[in-house]
Parts: C-alpha cells; structure tokens; sequence
C-alpha cells in the first residue's frame, strides 16, 4: 500500500520527503531538488494552482519509471483541463482546493446545483465575521464569550487571538518548561512569513531543518484555507493575495548546535525561543530566534511557533505573539503511542496521518506492533513466504521500500519508529510453510483448539524453540526489518507464553535436560537468549536495545539469567501497582509505561471474545493523571533516596491502541484527542494537581488538531469551549 496520488503532489512539504534514500548524500540531493523544482520550470502565465501541479508531477517523475510517468502525465493533463475551467468561472471560490492540500479534508457536493456553494467553515462562525456579535475576553486564565459593546466594535476579539495570550502559557500545547508570553499580537500574512537564516553543523541538519520550516510555512496557509475565501482576493494573475493595511514581516532564524539526525533515548530534544517585534511604519519586524541542541529540538520550537500564530476571522489575517520566550525540552525521552496493526491492518495512509498528529504534540516515538498471531503483513526480501502465508491479502502488507519512506517522513516531524516483532507466542499465521519447504515445525500450536488452554487469545501460535531453522528464519527477519527501519531499538514481544503449548512438541523434555533448562521459564528465557544473539548478529554484530513485555519471564528470578539489562528495556503493561516495577527497578532494568490501568486506548468498546474482555474506557483524566513520579515512589515506598536514583531508568510511556475493534475509520478518535493528553503528561511532567484550565486547554487543542485534518473524538459540545467553565457542574465538578 502506498499514500494517495493526490497527497503526494498537492501536499508540499510533506509527501514529497516520504521517498527514503539509501545515503545522506541523497538525501540532501533529494531534498534540493524537492525545493527548487516546485514552480521553476512552468511558465509564469500559468496559474498558482497549475504550478502547485506540474512541480509535483516532476519531482514525481524524476523518481518513478516510463510506464508509472505515463500514466502520471495522463492524469495531469486531466487536472489541467479541469483546473482550466476552474480558473474561467468568476465564481470560483478558494475553499474548495481545502481536499487537495489534506487527504482528510471533509468533501461535498458538487452538483450543478451546489456549483457556488462554499462548504460551511468548521468553526461554526458567521461568513460574514463582521456582523458576528461576540467578542471573547481571557478571563481566569480562560476565554469566555462576550456581546460586542455596540460603542465600541473595534475592541472585537476572536476566540482564536484570545487564547493565544490567555493565561499562563496560552494556548500552548504541551506546556514548555518554561514560558513567558506578552498580551499582545501582531497582524501579518503567510506571504511575508520568512525563513531567513538556517544555521547547522552539517548540511543534512539544515536540510532536515528546512523541511521543517517547509512544513510550518504550510501550517500558516492551510489557517488560511480552512477559514476559505475569508483574507483572500483573487487578482487579474490568478495568484492568491492577501489584503492587509499593515507591513508586518516575520523572520525567522533557526540555530541547530549539534548534528545529531538519529532520535535515540539519549537525544537532546531542547530548544529556547525568542520573538521580539519592533513597530515599523503601521507594521512591525517580528524577529523569532529558535536555538535547538539537535534538528529535534528545532522541529519543536517550530511546532511551538504554529502555536503561538492564530487565524484573525475579523481583520481576515494570521496573529503572532509579539514577545515571547520559551526554554523547554521534554520530561522523557520516550513519549509515544502503540500501534497494532496484525489484528487489523492498517492503511499506510493512515499511519502518515498519525505521525503527523504526533509531530502536533510532540510526541516522537511510534511503537509499531506490525505481526502476531493473527497476520504477518510484513513483506521480507529473504523470506517472502512470512507474508505469502500469513497477509490477510496480497495488498494488505507492508513493504521495505513503504516503511523506508514512513521512517523519513516521521523523522522530518521529530517521530522515530521501533518495530515489533512479537516472539516466542503471538507467533502463528506466517510460520506456517515450515514442513512443506524442509524446516521443520517453526510454530506450534497455531490455531489450536480450545484455544483457551494454548494461548491468550485467538488464533493460538508459539514458536518452536527447539528447532534451530526458527533461529535462522529470525535472523533473516531481523536483518530486513533492520533494513527498513534502521533504528539502535528493536522490541521482541516476549509476553504471554503459554507452557501447554510447547508441552506438546514431541520429545520437548528431552532437549530441556539435554540442555539444563529446568523448567519452562528457562525455556523461554533460552529462547530470548538465542534470538538476541540472532538480533545483534542482523545488526552486523553492532549493539543494539531489544524491548520486551513485562511477564512471568521479567517477573521471576529466572528473567535476570537471561535478559540481561544492558540490552533489555522491560515495557510495563501490568497495573501501576505490579510489584514487578520495584522488582525490575532494583534489578536495574529500564523501563517503559503501559500500564493497563491508564495507558490502553482500545478499552471501552465492549467485549469482542467473551465477558473478561469487557473493559473499562479509559477518559483522557487517566492518561494525563498517570504520573510516573508517582508510580516509582510507591514502588519503592516513597523512599526519596530511592525514588531519584530509580527515576533515570523511567525511560516514559507508550499508550497502547490494539485493534481487534479498531481500524482506519475509527482510530483517530480512539487515538485523540487522549493521546495530547498523554503528551503533555511526559512532555511537561505538570507536578501540580489539575485543574479545570488543562480542561479547556484539551478542548482548544483538540479544535487545532481537527482544523489540521486530524479525526479527532470530541470531549464536549462546543458551546462549552466558546463559555468555558459553564459546563461545569458545582454539585459533580469535571475530574
């Protein structure tokens, strides 16, 4: 599967970074030939929008073969030839290119009957702004709607402007370490918003920054497309232009101080920011300095800068923050979310829009559960007969070629993905074809019934341990798998193995005691040992971090023989209070958050296997309240000494979306808006309890991230955002 035609040449900046390249040397010469070749090449007399195309269609070319071109060239000259009647009609109306610059942009009906007929702005605000008759005022830290004061209109403010200066940190989501705003704004336009300076130890560094920037720049226009034909007259040259009395220019300068492009857990993801204005005429300089340790601490400050810009409905503009200064970095090097996509595949497409909801929140790590027992939808060059036997279909896999260009495009955002692989159970379809091919029985167990006494969930599947062609086939795995992800982390699994299953391979207690493996824990224990081996050995014997599920396995004695802590990250899904966490962190092993009690985003649908399966929905309190402060401490009984030499192994946490009732039209609302939630508990780490201002915060980012296309759930009527604090019940007050 690959993303849409139409994302790839309409979404600048964003698609076009997904072709991954085998150097850095290509890459950068990928990277310039991405910005230079966008309009220079078609005549000025064409219009912006047949520009905007034909640039993506010669990037696109210059990257894919006769036949696709052809094919390519077909299409454009389709494009051209609507887009040419677009352009005769004098009614035309801007909003409606909004489904080529998203792929979730909402559509509508285009009959003959509807042909002039802007689709309705999402904010629910009057086309006409100025006779709109509310103003909004920050008040407790909270904008509330107003009636205009008919003497004094020019006082109108948006809800957007108010909350940019509102409160402590504004609208800013995850709150920076620390923060200092003004209460004023300053009007400008996406036309003289300039990257001026980008300054890095290496040329991939500025390269990588500069699609960044790119990125950003498209923020701004989409603020602008989003409110359609509001700010945007159309001249005799069929360019968009903007209609301001104002001369305001904003600068940008970005500063990256070391050349770090790999995100690991030991990467620093700091950035500081200036902005300071100087009035100029009825205008004014708007000069931002964005200093980051790394690339990533510059795509944060970056992100953070499209926070501090709003769209103006009444003066038809964008807004920025006329003096600010931010110095922030993350809590915790992994703030992340869990995707699985063996019990339901996912689309690539979707995955993209994931990342890039991510990227909104700074959150930077995607766990990618990509194979169980279920389906292998993993298409590996060396062993092909994993996804043959074990895809649900032949379209639904994902190639090495598919997850080379996800990886660049979630690296540009500040996202880096670890894969897994579970092993030794959740193994099943895909392993199938051992006997008919000479390796022997690789898995055990697969679809047995009753399942129950064989495996957690169906279908059943453990690898067999005993046959060393297992060890070889993981290998070749590992290597493509590497290959595709290229990452210093790799998670195994490793949970849920049952021992009736591996009970029934003939002559099983015999290569135990050939082998002194004493009981089933040291089974399991051997498997992981040998399969690290093969990890390190597709790694081209490099170091390398494997990941594994809290388990019996991490929870006994046994565990420590085998996993050795240097070279294992224990991943927590039992409850806050599993005393494995004091057990692992006296071991010294670090350690991953998903605890099952607050971190799974799947609970709540009912049950789709039998009446223990029907848990709980998890609101998006719990994920923002899961402290991991907290946890350590009761761990280790709220010994301080303890708790701050225990806290560097907290490494942070991933929220879990697993899919047996999940797939592509529902996981956006599944996955936010309480994945910021999270975000901001691992970004900011809040030590004060919450209160009711992280409420209306919540909603505003959540109004942000649908205006960017994401599909978001929906925490309360809007009209509780426009009133905030209304909604709240003195007698029941909001958790």
């Amino acid at each position: 599967m690959t993303s849409s035609n139409s994302q790839l040449f309409l979404d600048f900046g964003s698609r076009e970074t997904t072709d991954r390249v085998d150097s850095h040397s290509d890459e950068l010469a990928f990277i310039e030939r991405t910005k230079s070749r966008a309009c220079s090449w078609v005549p000025s007399s064409c219009s912006y929008y047949h520009r905007m195309v034909y640039g993506r269609l010669q990037y696109a070319m210059s990257r894919l073969n006769l036949r696709t071109c052809f094919i390519l060239c077909v299409c454009a000259l389709i494009v051209f030839t609507l887009s040419s009647a677009i352009d005769s009609n004098k009614d035309f109306k801007l909003p409606e290119f909004r489904s080529l610059l998203h792929p979730q942009a909402q559509t509508w009906d285009s009959s003959p009957a509807n042909a002039n007929a802007i689709p309705a702005v999402e904010h629910g605000l009057h086309e006409d702004y100025g006779q709109y008759p509310w103003t909004f005022i920050c008040v407790d830290d909270k904008c509330q709607r107003y009636p205009v004061v008919a003497n004094k209109p020019a006082a109108k403010v948006s809800f957007d402007v108010c909350w940019l200066t509102c409160g402590h940190s504004g609208s800013l989501w995850p709150v920076p370490a620390e923060v200092k705003l003004s209460r004023t704004a300053a009007k400008f336009y996406p036309e003289t918003f300039f990257i001026r300076e980008i300054s890095g130890p290496t040329d991939y560094v500025k390269s990588l920054t500069s699609l960044a920037a790119n990125l950003t720049q498209m923020t701004l226009k989409k603020m602008l497309l989003e409110h359609g034909k509001n700010g945007v007259t159309r001249s005799a040259d069929d360019e968009p232009r903007y209609h301001s009395p104002e001369s305001t220019i904003v600068e940008v300068h970005l500063f990256a101080d070391e050349a770090a492009t790999t995100l690991t857990d030991s990467t620093d993801e700091s950035y500081e920011m200036k902005i300071s204005s100087v009035t100029m005429g009825t205008g004014a300089m708007i000069n931002v300095n964005i200093k980051g340790a790394t690339f990533f601490g510059i795509r944060h400050g970056l992100e953070t800068l499209s926070q501090l810009i709003a769209y103006d409905e009444i003066s038809q503009c964008l807004q920025i923050v006329d003096d600010v200064t931010i110095k922030d970095g993350p809590a915790y090097p992994i703030r992340g979310l869990m995707l699985d996509t063996a019990r339901n595949f996912i689309p690539l497409d979707n995955i993209y829009g994931m990342i890039d909801a991510m990227s909104y929140n700074k959150m930077n790590t995607l766990h990618w559960h990509i194979t169980d027992s279920n389906s292998f939808p993993f298409r590996s060059k060396q062993v092909p007969q994993m996804s043959l036997y074990g895809a649900y279909a032949p379209n639904k896999i994902y190639t090495i070629d598919d997850i080379k260009s996800l990886v660049f495009y979630a690296l540009v955002r500040g996202v880096r993905i670890i894969p897994e692989m579970d092993a030794p159970a959740h193994a099943g379809n895909g392993w199938q074809w051992g006997p008919t091919e000479g390796y022997g029985d690789l898995a055990v167990c697969i679809g047995k019934e009753p399942w129950r006494s064989y495996c957690g969930q169906p279908p059943c599947g453990q690898l067999n341990p005993m046959n060393e062609n297992v060890y070889v086939v993981l290998q070749r795995l590992y290597e493509d798998l590497l290959e595709a992800f290229e990452v210093d982390t790799f998670h195994v699994g490793g949970d849920e193995v049952l021992p009736n299953c591996w009970d029934g391979i003939p002559h099983i207690k015999d290569y135990m005691n050939q082998n002194k493996l004493h009981d089933h824990l040291d089974l399991w224990g051997d498997f992981h040992k040998k399969s690290y081996e093969k990890l390190r050995a597709a790694n081209k014997n490099k170091p390398i971090t494997a990941i594994v599920w809290s388990s019996g396995l991490t929870g006994s004695n046994t565990g420590k023989r085998y996993l050795d802590p240097r070279n294992f990250i224990v991943q927590i899904w039992e409850t806050a209070s599993s005393f494995q966490i004091g057990e692992l962190l006296r071991n010294n092993y670090r350690l991953i958050f998903s605890n099952v009690d607050a971190m799974y985003l799947d609970f709540g649908q009912g049950s789709w296997l039998g009446g223990e399966h029907d848990y709980k929905y998890h609101n998006w309190q719990l994920f923002y309240d899961n402290d991991l402060d907290k946890i350590i401490s009761r761990s280790t009984n709220g010994k301080p000494q303890l708790v701050s030499q225990y806290a560097k192994l907290v490494l942070g946490g991933i929220a879990t979306l697993w899919t047996e009732k999940v797939n592509e039209n529902t996981m956006d609302a599944k996955l936010w808006p309480r994945g910021a939630a999270l975000a901001e508990r691992l970004w900011t780490n809040p030590k004060t309890p919450r209160s009711d201002i992280v409420y209306a915060r919540l909603n505003h980012q959540t109004k942000r991230l649908k205006a960017r296309g994401v599909r978001c759930a929906t925490l309360q009527p809007f009209s509780c955002l426009q009133m905030t604090g209304n909604c709240n019940d003195p007698r029941n007050p909001l958790r």
